[in-house]
């Protein structure tokens, strides 16, 4: 296709281009300096033709009333672009002073939808849709050409996704849900949360606190062993010293106990010294002390070599090793302090993507207030730092097991329904079958596990990694008790173990699954752990999603949505308007599904909340 990419554009451009009254969606996309702030904007109107405006007046102003005048505004990646174009035009994301008068229509997201675990970057719908030739990173083209092919690729995949999205009948969720979201998840990440920096620097000190404790439980471990020579010496004197201890064993029927002894003594004493110089937090490190050093049997996730957290309880479990704990201890804090602990800010303003999932469920970044470990002990102090404003509230409704109900609504497993409706607690149902006792009788430690067995059945988790999963929190099962507990949990409730085994085959013979409300997603090889949760898991995504939107259009006053986290969401509002928004919320979210035939979840609420730890209040 010829191209007229125009880099030096005139106001005569820009009233071809901007034009106010042009029923043709407008096409933009903005580069930043390094300080963020725009310095250029594109624009076009039709494939093949692109213009680059610099961000200076009066093309401002014509951008301004180009998009309050536009039926549709396009752009790749509008959680980048439009938070910053209303910004710097003093608009708002939403309501009557939105930077957009008609609606949004994010290329990403789309694609999103009908490729859902192919990438979604500029660049591969470039390569994928279109015939221009790969410009990323090409330095002979100026700043401005770039930009004229960014906004080109954008118009080219936006007229081939409205063919794709209607031929893979995802369209209708675009419009209904997908869509309506994007500036609602912009809006939320620009007002963001705010962070109480006392309270920060506190939590902060008492994570330092506990960051040395296990330090020097890790020297204690160490300390027993002369780390303070060179590891050929330790070695040495070690290999001496087991020697003379083996000698007893060194006889005919004990030869190989003895030689154990040696290797085993031999690994330890050269792990311990180098404990002293190791980077715990480098993987590659890691992985030649506790592999090549030590000895231990190697761990993969997905076919390649880790030493992320489930490998160390992993091999504490296998070995009890003292310094693999305080290992997985000093990870851990490090890893949250760096993370929420270290804000230069009074406000935190987290991005939420409605593309980062295969599944359609919302992810986090900059930071990950998704990814707060939820059974970790520091959790309620972390989220005890982000706090209302002053005068305000935080109200949290969560969807009681949403994931869990909707497997019984789609399987129809009469059991687990009955359970649902008569306000039975399912885990303690299943409990019940799997360890053959009353369910009065059912024991915490039997609930739990049953818990964390049904977490690990929805994901199609095999035993292995079940016993694996359970030992990161501490709780050791044997492999074969992990697999009595899944095929018990598969026993109890038949009706859904058909009904999953039938989404399988479905997904390994269609290639594709759809859920109720139409999304999509495509599957190469075993399919059995990603077909599993996809009918659960997306269902619950847009669930939520729809009663987000419902939400944005109706929630009173001045209550807001402040985030998402998987199956609950976090509101803040002034005190007063608190029983309004409650009322709402609830109304809103507990209300029927129409793609569901009317179907609904209960919600567990947390009211009043000075912070987001609620249990502080």
């Amino acid at each position: 296709m010829a191209t007229r990419y125009v880099t030096s554009p005139t106001l005569a451009d820009a009233d071809v281009v901007l034009r106010v009254d042009d029923p043709r969606p407008l096409v933009v996309d903005i580069e930043t300096t390094r300080a963020g702030d725009i310095w250029c904007c594109g624009a076009s109107r039709e494939a093949g033709v692109a213009y680059c405006f610099p961000w200076i007046n009066p093309f401002i102003g014509r951008f301004r009333d180009a998009f309050k005048g536009a039926q549709v505004v396009v752009a790749h990646n509008a959680a980048f672009d439009f938070p910053r174009l209303a910004s710097a035009l003093g608009r708002d994301l939403v309501g009557r002073e939105a930077l957009v008068g008609g609606r949004w229509f994010d290329t990403m997201a789309a694609h999103a939808l009908v490729e859902p675990d192919h990438p979604h970057s500029l660049a591969h719908l470039g390569s994928v849709y279109t015939d221009v030739m790969p410009w990323k990173g090409d330095e002979r083209d100026s700043k401005e050409t770039y930009n004229c092919k960014d906004v080109d690729v954008t118009v080219r995949a936006f007229d081939v996704l409205q063919v794709e999205m209607e031929k893979e009948g995802v369209k209708g969720l675009y419009e209904r849900s997908v869509g309506p979201l994007a500036p609602l998840l912009c809006e939320m990440g620009r007002v963001g949360i705010r962070v109480d920096r006392d309270r920060m620097r506190k939590v902060a000190a008492e994570m330092k606190v506990a960051e040395e404790g296990w330090k020097r439980k890790l020297d204690e471990v160490v300390a027993v062993l002369p780390s303070r020579m060179s590891a050929s010496t330790a070695l040495e004197k070690g290999a001496d010293r087991d020697e003379r201890a083996a000698e007893e064993l060194d006889r005919p029927g004990t030869k190989r106990e003895a030689g154990k002894l040696r290797t085993r003594a031999r690994r330890a004493r050269a792990a311990a010294t180098l404990l002293k110089t190791v980077n715990i937090n480098s993987p590659k490190a890691m992985a030649r002390l506790l592999y090549e050093d030590m000895g231990m049997p190697v761990q993969k996730h997905k076919g390649k070599v880790t030493t992320n957290d489930e490998a160390l309880a992993e091999l504490l479990r296998r070995s009890g090793n003292p310094g693999l704990q305080p290992v997985r201890e000093l990870r851990e804090l490090i890893k949250l302090r760096g993370t929420y602990l270290e804000y230069d800010t009074d406000v935190v303003h987290s991005e939420l993507l409605s593309h980062g999932t295969g599944t359609g469920r919302l992810s986090s970044r900059a930071p990950n207030l998704q990814n707060i470990p939820s059974r970790s002990e520091w959790a309620p102090k972390i989220r005890g730092i982000f706090v209302p404003r002053d005068g305000w509230v935080f109200m949290e409704m969560d969807y009681s097991q949403i994931e869990r109900r909707i497997q019984a609504w789609d399987s129809g497993d009469p059991k687990l329904l009955e359970a649902y409706e008569k306000g039975i607690d399912t885990h303690i149902q299943a409990a019940a079958h799997i360890y053959g006792c009353r369910m009065e009788e059912v024991t915490s430690l039997q609930r739990y596990l049953t818990k964390r067995a049904v977490y690990g059945e929805s994901y199609g988790m095999g035993y292995l990694k079940f016993a694996r999963d359970l030992a990161t929190e501490g709780t050791y099962v044997s492999p074969g008790e992990a697999k009595r507990l899944l095929k018990g949990l598969s026993d109890a409730y038949p009706v859904l173990r058909g009904r999953r085994e039938q989404i399988v085959r479905l997904a390994n013979g269609e290639k594709k699954l759809r859920n109720c409300f139409g999304r999509i997603r495509y599957f190469f090889g075993d399919a059995y752990g990603n077909a599993m949760n996809f009918i659960p898991q997306s269902t619950a995504a847009d669930v939520i999603i729809s009663k987000m939107v419902r939400l944005g259009e109706e929630l009173p006053g001045e209550g807001r949505m402040a985030l998402q986290v998987h199956d609950s969401l976090l509101f803040e509002m002034p005190r007063e308007e608190q029983e309004d928004v409650i009322e709402c919320v609830r109304d809103v979210m507990t209300g029927p599904v129409e793609e569901m035939g009317g179907w609904s979840c209960p919600v567990d609420a947390k009211v009043d909340g000075r912070s987001w730890n609620f249990k502080e209040d």
